[in-house]
């Protein structure tokens, strides 16, 4: 009965790729090399979509922040013709 190998992340794939499993030498510094490469293009990659997020929930934010601004700014002015108003109509 065979066994299913667990499923290889990126990181695993790259070292997968970048080694002969016949081989039974050690790693030279071009294979290091290769697989630091490959290994930072992912981070750069990560960066970027966080990045990019980061952006977009910032500028989401500034516009709910605008709204509500304005929503508190009508409600106080509401409130103090209100208050006025009352104020009027005891005197």
């Amino acid at each position: 009965m065979e066994r299913d190998e667990p499923a290889m992340g990126p990181i695993e794939q790259f070292v997968a790729d970048d080694t002969d499993p016949l081989l039974n030498s050690a790693a030279t510094s071009r294979d290091l090399r290769n697989l630091a490469n490959r290994i930072d293009s992912q981070f750069l990659q990560l960066d970027a979509r966080l990045s990019g997020q980061t952006l977009q929930l910032g500028s989401d934010l500034r516009d709910k922040i605008n709204t509500m601004g304005f929503a508190l700014a009508g409600l106080i002015i509401a409130s103090n013709l209100s208050m006025f108003a009352v104020f009027l109509s005891l005197r």
